[in-house]
């Protein structure tokens, strides 16, 4: 008859058993006999010589693989009844071992699931016992470091100069792993924690906290914080530093958060809280941040920590667009700065004053403030500051209206950035060049410049730098006639914004969009997006900021006669209480439009003249170019010959890739007057 024999863990056979079990093998050659034996890695016996006693007879060995996740739950789910959740999480630790589940499962119905259960700390405590002292001094090192460790830290740690791992990877309890080694199982790792005594776990983690302490700040910090060693707090907010630097700011706040955890000692307190508050402010979550720099305020002891707290509080109101509430705190900043006679705190105040005044349309403030900023930052020494108080004079230039002198300046401070790397100003600052570069009818570089920024910006994680990036990528593409692209980058600036919380930005965009409907013919739609945009405007005291500039694409896109008029009017009065410069740009450009369309022709020559009266101190290529635009367009309208001067604008808009500015003088040219208010589409 056949015969069906089975052995059952054989790694513990002794001699005799095994020199049966050879014999019994031998016998299978000849006889229908199946003999199965059943051993484990660790302690395996069926070496060379054992297989060369079983001469002809056939031999396979069938290694176990861990079960499936899905064989694992079917197991799971008939062996014992607690939650899905309890079992997933079973399944999850056991990582396919069968005994390790059943076990899992058992001791988390009687006790919890966030041990160790007795039976498999014992299954592993009975192999850590057959291992010499030095094998186990070395596994409980590895223990201390994780899962994974290479034997070059292990030994460090263990202060063993040499050793031969194989002893343990013969018990199964490390296995190799690329460059590495690694834990056969979660469990045993754990399970060898639990074998270190608490003071020597201490021990080990200082040892292990020295050979990270040049090769990974994190782990650094990680093995100070497990050895309860008071460096601890400094070591995160160490690594929370490097991770800022590296633009991971999910991670920079999360080692912050570690070290508050830990932190006694009032300044790394105070350094840990404010960089919580930098990091919570550029993660779009201002509320939260000015509660952490609060609380850093809250326990300043000096006037550079008291100022350091005020300023992160300055810069997040900024951004929730609570400018008024932002001066009243940047006055009570600079007093301290003042008194303590801080040049770094006041360089940054000053930047931050003037960058409040931009807004506002306080020009001759922004430029002023700026200045003083960049002073205080030659005086600090700081390459850092100088490169900020250079970008915030390139805004103020801007914002008067003097497009080369604000080049010029913006080169300069991305020079600076380039020379000292400063990678963070760069970043915010690119898209600059950009808006410059359009007035000089540089456009395909403009472009090229917009979206470099914006792809610099999101790579660092700066939100409110790639929103203008964006914004101004899609100023450039509707200017070139490619409405689709334009649409694609708003839309991705909206979004940015909306999860930034940026609101002041949302008009820019808007408007953007609205000029899209114009160009595409959807006039219904660009008069209700323009219309709604200027009441956000209206809503965020921002009408020095933008406001002439979105009532001249309301006026452009009504139908309405006397709705066009109140715009434009609105506009000029805007304009003559002072407002940043991009909108006596924007705003003359396009109310020439508006009235061109409408064949009002004596005004479409007034707004010429009127940007030619603001550019004069400083002309430029593309104020230039509409402002001879609208002068030809009214000629041809009124009969006098410009169809000489057309042409040349027309061939200056196809070389300055100003498109969307053709479709009108060629209307002009084959017409010989300007397009009347029924073509204006």
């Amino acid at each position: 008859q056949p015969l069906l024999l089975i052995m059952e863990d054989i790694h513990w056979a002794e001699r005799e058993t095994l020199s049966q079990l050879a014999f019994l093998a031998s016998e299978t050659a000849e006889a229908p006999i199946l003999l199965a034996m059943t051993a484990r890695p660790e302690g395996y016996p069926l070496d060379n010589d054992w297989r060369a006693c079983i001469r002809d007879a056939g031999f396979r060995r069938i290694d176990l693989t861990p079960l499936s996740a899905a064989d694992a739950l079917r197991l799971a789910r008939a062996m014992h009844h607690p939650t899905e959740e309890v079992i997933r999480e079973c399944v999850a630790r056991a990582e396919g071992n069968p005994l390790f589940l059943d076990q899992l499962l058992r001791h988390a119905r009687e006790q919890g699931h966030d041990t160790v259960p007795g039976s498999i700390q014992s299954i592993i405590q009975a192999r850590l016992d057959r291992l010499s002292l030095v094998d186990r001094r070395v596994l409980q090192a590895a223990a201390i470091l994780g899962q994974r460790f290479s034997m070059g830290a292990v030994t460090a740690v263990a202060q063993i100069e040499v050793y031969d791992e194989k002893p343990l990877m013969d018990a199964s309890l490390i296995r190799p792993l690329r460059e590495g080694y690694l834990f056969a199982h979660a469990l045993i790792r754990d399970a060898v924690v639990r074998t270190i005594l608490r003071d020597d776990r201490r021990a080990l983690h200082r040892k292990a906290a020295e050979w990270f302490k040049w090769l990974d700040a994190v782990l650094y910090a990680e093995h100070l914080a497990a050895a309860n060693d008071d460096g601890a707090a400094r070591a995160f907010l160490a690594a929370a530093l490097d991770a800022r630097a590296g633009h991971r700011k999910e991670a920079a706040l999360s080692l912050a958060e570690r070290g508050l955890e830990l932190a006694e000692e009032h300044k790394v307190r105070g350094d840990l809280l404010r960089l919580k508050g930098d990091m919570l402010r550029d993660l779009g979550r201002s509320a939260e941040a000015i509660e952490a720099f609060g609380a850093a305020l809250g326990i300043a002891r000096d006037p550079a920590e008291r100022c350091r707290a005020k300023i992160g509080i300055v810069a997040a109101m900024r951004i929730m667009d609570r400018i008024d509430d932002a001066y009243v705190v940047l006055d009570e900043a600079e007093a301290i700065a003042q008194e303590a006679d801080l040049p770094l705190e006041l360089s940054e105040l000053h930047y931050f004053r003037g960058n409040l005044h931009f807004p506002r349309g306080r020009l001759d403030g922004c430029l002023r403030e700026h200045e003083k900023s960049l002073e205080y930052a030659e005086r600090a020494g700081s390459p850092e500051r100088r490169a900020l108080a250079l970008s915030g004079l390139g805004d103020a230039h801007y914002a008067r209206g003097r497009m080369f002198t604000a080049h010029r300046v913006i080169e300069q401070c991305l020079a600076l950035c380039e020379e000292y790397q400063l990678g963070a100003v760069e970043a915010a600052n690119r898209f600059m060049l950009a808006t410059v570069k359009i007035y000089m009818n540089d456009t395909e570089r403009a472009l090229q410049e917009a979206l470099a920024s914006a792809q610099l910006a999101s790579k660092v994680g700066h939100d409110r730098a790639e929103i203008v990036s964006r914004l101004t990528a899609g100023w450039i593409l509707v200017s070139m006639g490619q409405m689709a692209a334009a649409q694609i980058e708003i839309d991705l600036g909206l979004a940015t914004a909306a999860r930034f919380g940026a609101k002041r930005f949302e008009p820019f965009l808007e408007e953007t969009s609205a000029r899209i409907c114009l160009a595409e013919g959807r006039w219904a739609e660009a008069v209700e997006i323009a219309e709604g945009t200027l009441v956000k405007v209206r809503n965020l005291g921002a009408m020095s900021f933008i406001g002439p500039w979105v009532l001249s694409t309301v006026a452009r896109a009504t139908s309405d006669p006397a709705r066009r008029r109140e715009a434009l009017a609105e506009g000029e009065a805007v304009l003559a209480t002072g407002a940043v410069g991009h909108n006596y740009y924007r705003f003359y450009r396009y109310a020439m439009d508006a009235c061109a369309a409408a064949g009002e022709w004596p005004e479409v020559r007034r707004y010429a003249d009127l940007l030619a009266e603001y550019t004069a101190p400083e002309p430029t290529p593309w104020s230039d170019f509409f402002i001879t635009r609208g002068r030809a367009l009214a000629d041809a309208a009124e009969g006098i010959d410009a169809r000489d001067r057309l042409r040349h604008l027309r061939a200056d808009a196809e070389t300055a890739c100003l498109l969307a500015a053709i479709p009108g003088i060629d209307a002009a040219l084959a017409s010989g007057e300007a397009p009347s208010r029924s073509a204006r589409a």
